[in-house]
């Protein structure tokens, strides 16, 4: 009984913390854009916009718990409706899962990157905001704001919290404890985004001019930017790879297709491109790149092989005529999870 309490506060302090996480992130990066971008008038709107999303977090977080907590079966109302009301109805029963909640968040993070580092965070070093006379070096740049708080570590250290976010979150949604396949897919499909999103943090810290006195072309700022932002979004397939091993009765098939698209998007999104970038940055024009670059050549292998494996137990069922989970065949056309529903 004791224990059984102790899992509900848990539970409960995570849905917490995710929620407050989330708040602080959105706080401190609006900050940035009211005190640096004093020129844009529409500046505000990116706290509208917050607002939004945690008013979505929030609703994520207590639907999920209801549908948990109610015993009885519940009829899709979707099926006596057509039309516009369907869609509208189908789209507001997603909202109790994880990876729409994530969607909604990353778009708004990725649109506060893309500007920020078009605008103003370039001109941000170690030690301040300053106002590049010669971009590729300090000499002759004016100090404009005294508080070393504001600076590109504190930007980094804010867009950091996006890995603990997306931990928060799925944990925040974990509704049943005692189901290991989902406890430790979830373990590791987690780890390895949050290790992605620290990786492309260490790639975006290029951008920040006043620290490398490097100023590279237009192209490459670009590219680094993009696979960044997509570093940001993709955490949303492993959870909604999460929510189909929340299933009833999970398809085998379409989990294991889900399962091979979210390693090879990783693979040609974030790794390859990011070991491309790198050498190029290195043996081409000398710059001093990131240890994590064998991170990523690690990270390729074990894409490959994730992969592979994955297509090759695939082919094993479809031969069988049944399911291969862990290295088991059975003649069920599916896999049972779980004795009820699991919301993530």
């Amino acid at each position: 009984m004791i224990f059984i309490k102790r899992l509900a506060l848990l539970d409960v302090g995570s849905k917490v913390l995710s929620v407050l996480l989330l708040i602080l992130q959105a706080a401190f990066l609006d900050d940035f854009f009211i005190r640096f971008d004093e020129e844009n008038p529409a500046r505000w709107v990116w706290i509208g916009a917050d607002v939004v999303i945690v008013a979505i977090w929030i609703a994520g977080l207590v639907l999920s718990s209801r549908n948990v907590n109610s015993k009885e079966p519940v009829e899709s109302p979707e099926q006596k409706l057509s039309g516009v009301k369907k869609w509208l109805t189908i789209f507001a029963g997603e909202v109790k899962y994880a990876y729409f909640s994530w969607v909604f968040y990353s778009i708004i993070l990725v649109a506060k990157v893309w500007y920020m580092f078009g605008e103003f965070a370039e001109d941000f070093t170690s030690t301040g905001y300053y106002n590049m006379t010669n971009l590729v070096k300090l000499r002759g740049a004016v100090k404009l704001h005294e508080s070393d708080i504001y600076s590109s570590t504190s930007i980094k250290v804010i867009l950091s919290l996006t890995g603990p976010v997306f931990l928060l979150l799925a944990y925040a949604h974990h509704d049943e404890v005692h189901n290991s396949k989902y406890k430790l897919l979830m373990e590791k499909l987690g780890t390895i985004a949050s290790i992605d999103v620290l990786d492309s943090l260490m790639l975006l810290g290029l951008l920040f001019v006043g620290d490398t006195h490097i100023l590279l072309s237009y192209n490459m700022d670009h590219a680094i930017k993009f696979f960044t932002c997509c570093c940001f979004v993709l955490p949303a397939l492993p959870l909604f790879i999460l929510r189909i091993v929340g299933e009833r009765k999970a398809e085998e098939n379409n989990f294991k297709i889900i399962l091979v698209v979210n390693s090879a998007l990783y693979l040609f999104l974030v790794n390859f491109p990011f070991l491309c970038i790198r050498c190029y940055l290195w043996f081409k024009h000398d710059i001093d790149i990131s240890t994590f670059i064998t991170k990523n050549v690690m990270s390729l292998f074990r894409g490959v092989l994730d992969v592979y494996n994955e297509i090759r137990q695939w082919q094993k069922a479809k031969q069988g005529g049944g399911v291969v989970t862990e290295g088991t065949e059975t003649e069920e056309p599916g896999i049972e999870l779980s004795d009820k529903p699991t919301h993530v």
